[in-house]
């Protein structure tokens, strides 16, 4: 009883601030003795989207102690970043642990009690924004987490993967809603090498920076937040391109503008299976490696956009259950 009446009162309070923007801190009801703190991020307008953001790691956030307005804002942060898709799109939600389990290892991301976890901040802002789409987005382990718990969870909306492990990747084809993937080439933490055989099959921002070398076989693992695996020096670029695509479904830089496709690449496309008024909105976004007047810093790939699926789901199908 005690559980039920902490829940409805913590629901009371949220909903009563729901229309404001900014920022406020929520210890949501999980499960019995078990709470999870969020950081809600929302723009000025009723938010079209809802992300929740599962960090990689142990999946902590450091929100234990923290306020409103005490976290950094510099939009090359991550919460800096994330105030900015916030803006974007809707809401941006940042997800601690539950409190009576504040490390995650890679078992406990297969848990059950991770799962009802998220699944209970899933809910709480199903209610919150009842008019928004839910998307599961995580980087590194949190990657992982966030595609185990979406094949679980039917009401997650999208998912995004962010430097996602092959084994994140591989959780992907059962999901018959829209991914998105998003991977630093000279990640050396989780290669590129290992996600591309299965990332490539669906949109996908490539990411790259001459700031850092190459990932070769013998290079030392990195991970840290200052690294390629942590998009230092890219995150407001990155985060701003995943909100066009939310928008929009389309992978591509937010200061790319599309080009007229080349007769050869017309020629290619109107070969491909399922050519239509699918592709005529993708193809575009193929038409040249690279754009002209685009940062070297971040590209996206034409294998991002190409509309070949797996045997189970085809890039057609993806898209057309994103409702516009």
């Amino acid at each position: 009883m005690a559980f039920r009446k902490l829940a409805l009162l913590t629901l009371a309070l949220a909903l009563h601030s729901a229309a404001r923007a900014g920022e406020v801190l929520l210890d949501i009801p999980a499960r019995p003795g078990a709470t999870v703190r969020v950081l809600e991020m929302t723009g000025e307008r009723a938010a079209g989207h809802v992300v929740l953001y599962l960090a990689g790691g142990s999946g902590q956030r450091g929100l234990q102690g923290a306020w409103p307005g005490s976290l950094p804002s510099d939009p090359d942060t991550l919460f800096g970043a994330q105030r900015q898709l916030a803006d974007q799109v809707g809401a941006m939600v940042a997800v601690d642990t539950a409190s009576d389990h504040e490390v995650l290892d890679m078992d406990d991301r297969q848990g059950v009690a991770h799962r009802r976890d998220v699944a209970a901040v899933v809910d709480f802002m199903r209610k919150r924004h009842p008019q928004a789409r839910m998307v599961l987005m995580g980087s590194s382990n949190g990657a992982f987490s966030a595609a185990h718990i979406a094949n679980r969870l039917p009401a997650v909306d999208a998912v995004v993967l962010i430097n996602g492990s092959a084994d994140a990747w591989a959780e992907v084809p059962h999901l018959k809603r829209p991914v998105l993937g998003v991977h630093h080439r000279r990640d050396a933490c989780l290669p590129f090498r290992d996600s591309y055989p299965k990332a490539r099959f669906y949109p996908l921002i490539a990411v790259d920076s001459e700031a850092f070398p190459p990932v070769y076989a013998g290079t030392r693992r990195d991970c840290s937040r200052e690294s390629a695996h942590g998009l230092q020096g890219q995150r407001s670029q990155v985060y701003r391109a995943i909100g066009n695509w939310l928008l929009t479904g389309e992978a591509r830089h937010p200061n790319c503008a599309s080009a007229p496709l080349s007769q050869a690449a017309r020629r290619s496309t109107s070969r491909r299976k399922g050519s239509g008024s699918h592709w005529r909105r993708l193809a575009p976004m193929a038409a040249s490696r690279r754009c002209q007047n685009t940062p070297a810093a971040m590209m996206a790939m034409p294998i991002a956009v190409r509309a070949t699926g797996n045997s189970r789901l085809s890039r057609k199908t993806v898209y057309d259950k994103w409702p516009r």
